[in-house]
């Protein structure tokens, strides 16, 4: 019975060495704007943003992550146009695609702000190969427009009936 006591005690022991093992060093880890580092741009004519992403050796981005919405008011933007991914099976979201090294997304911008700058929500996610995610980040932008002209004034939204 005492055996039985002694051996029921160890069994945490030998099962938690190994996460002990694993355990990451923060310090390790890239901040996530170095990891991912992103860059924007604004057509010359305005009717699209370009966002591409820097991303370093040894981490990735989820395609299934990235969401572009527009917060000023009466904007409007497009489906983003992003390239294919690499296939992969993540232990977490099963059968995804991921970039590494780089990646950009081309938003078409169907109608411009009432005035004033782009104001857009950006959200994506990586993780590192050492086995982290960070959370999913979400970023504000104001982005200059070049002056409306003929050419590039706002699609309506909707045909008249």
């Amino acid at each position: 019975m005492k055996r039985t006591m002694y051996l029921l005690a160890l069994i945490p022991a030998l099962l938690l060495s190994p996460v002990a093992d694993a355990q990451i060093n923060p310090d390790d880890l890239l901040p996530v704007d170095q990891a991912f580092a992103m860059s924007t741009d604004v057509a010359d004519d305005g009717r699209h943003v370009r966002i591409e992403w820097e991303i370093a050796d040894g981490y990735y981005l989820y395609r299934h992550a990235f969401k572009f919405e527009a917060t000023a008011p009466g904007a409007v933007l497009g489906e983003p146009d992003i390239p294919p991914g690499k296939a992969y099976s993540d232990e977490f979201f099963g059968d995804v695609e991921i970039y590494r090294g780089r990646v950009s997304a081309t938003i078409p911008i169907e109608r411009r702000p009432a005035d004033g700058p782009l104001a857009l929500r950006v959200a994506y996610q990586g993780c590192a190969d050492l086995g982290v995610c960070y959370p999913p980040q979400r970023i504000e932008l104001e982005l200059p427009l070049p002056a409306a002209t003929s050419a590039s004034t706002a699609l309506p939204l909707a045909e008249p009936a």
